[in-house]
């Protein structure tokens, strides 16, 4: 049996692998020059970093469990993760509960109403019910207008931009449920000590040790059908055989090469935004925090994630700092030059850290993934559950970002590829 994977990502190589511990021939589609997808890095004058920021929970078990099986559990670490918000000129410390106490653009009864409604939404058991209704209409209703324009609609206008008043409501609750799980001292958060490249590269070892096959700079160039099955698959013109295929793209970026059921598609078509990462080697600390929302609409950036306030300096060599952004297909971000991008963040940059110079920046990345992260839109939560795995074609699956909730997160991705390999083998 022959299973294509068109994907070189996490979940693409997490069902590789599972299925090749079956047995299965795999053979994993990659259009890229390396694996990785959102999790794959660069090389830094020290341990190598990602090209978009990323960290661990403990209720991340299906990764944990393949780590384990990579012989990698024991470079799992566990830091205390600062965070601050940056509003109105002046930065404001919350990493635990009771800083909300000394953040001086709520008042107290503002206050208040926002710790009351986070106990509330942890009581809520199925947000489901909250999907008809936004996002800002939740916000509002629970609180404030002033805690939704101080704190909540600036978080919304950054990850989402224009859709910011279209989010679900079940989306949000599920999503402060994930990032409130934090006692009095704040958050702990994991990462794998040295990067997590050396996942990607143990799972792909594994993969080609049980005879699965890689190929880089692959393109699909279409699939042979019959009777509702896909029979063969076309990389970069050459006809391969295959029983099954799964695919990591959305449902609208895959019907460009195979040919989906017009509802199927128009039912899936999901809204994405682009994530742009400016990665910063610096040869000075910037702040005392490891995450920073910028709670200032004028800045090109939302976050300010220094990475090395999170792991040891000395695993890097340089201060390493991201200023990530996400932005809609349409943006004018995207028909500029990397250099650009960077002149422009750096110039947002030190407005908030005037003391930064251009000789500090000892290297410089710029990193734009698009199709990246779902926008989760009143109703979206229940159309990803109902759209599950399995596809309209009887031998196709499907696992990616697009169908994870609440979050397309690293477990996420790992779960995903499990349960289509399951899929599979039924």
């Amino acid at each position: 049996m022959t299973t294509v994977i068109i994907g070189g990502g996490v979940a693409g190589l997490t069902a590789a692998y599972e299925l090749a511990k079956r047995k299965e021939r795999v053979i994993v589609v990659e259009k890229n020059k390396e694996l990785g997808g959102l999790l794959s890095s660069f090389k830094t004058r020290g341990a190598p970093i990602e090209c978009f920021y990323h960290h661990l929970f403990p209720f991340y078990h299906e990764f944990f469990s393949l780590c384990g099986e990579m012989g990698l559990s024991k470079k799992i670490v566990w830091m205390p993760a600062s965070t601050g918000f940056y509003y109105g000129n002046r930065m404001y410390r919350l990493t635990s509960p009771l800083d909300l106490m000394f953040y001086r653009p709520l008042g107290m009864l503002e206050k208040f109403s926002m710790a009351k409604n986070l106990l509330k939404m942890r009581k809520i058991a199925d947000s489901s019910k909250y999907d008809n209704i936004t996002a800002k209409e939740f916000i509002l209703k629970s609180t404030s207008r002033t805690v939704y324009e101080k704190v909540y609609a600036p978080l919304l206008r950054d990850k989402f931009g224009k859709y910011m008043d279209e989010i679900s409501a079940a989306w949000f609750i599920e999503r402060m449920n994930l990032r409130n799980r934090r006692g009095l001292k704040g958050e702990k958060l994991g990462y794998l000590r040295g990067g997590f490249y050396q996942f990607l590269d143990r799972l792909a070892e594994k993969i080609k040790g049980m005879g699965g096959e890689i190929q880089l700079n692959a393109k699909i160039n279409g699939v042979g059908m019959a009777k509702n099955r896909i029979n063969a698959v076309y990389i970069n013109g050459k006809r391969i055989k295959t029983d099954h295929v799964i695919s990591t793209m959305p449902p609208q970026e895959l019907s460009k090469v195979i040919k989906l059921p017009k509802e199927y598609v128009r039912k899936f078509a999901f809204t994405f935004e682009t994530s742009v990462c400016v990665i910063l080697g610096l040869d000075k600390r910037l702040f005392d925090y490891y995450w920073i929302n910028m709670i200032e609409p004028a800045l090109k950036f939302g976050a300010v994630i220094e990475h090395t306030n999170f792991m040891p300096l000395r695993d890097y060599k340089d201060h390493i700092v991201y200023l990530a952004s996400y932005t809609d297909k349409d943006s004018k971000l995207l028909k500029m030059s990397a250099k650009e991008v960077l002149r422009l963040y750096l110039a947002d940059l030190q407005r908030v850290a005037p003391d930064l110079k251009l000789k500090d920046v000892k290297w410089w990345r710029v990193c734009v993934s698009p199709n990246s992260v779902l926008v989760y839109k009143k109703g979206v939560t229940t159309k990803v559950r109902r759209m599950g795995r399995k596809t309209p074609i009887k031998n196709l699956f499907v696992c990616g970002a697009f169908n994870s909730y609440p979050e397309g997160s690293i477990n996420e991705s790992v779960k995903g590829g499990m349960e289509c390999a399951k899929l599979v083998n039924k």
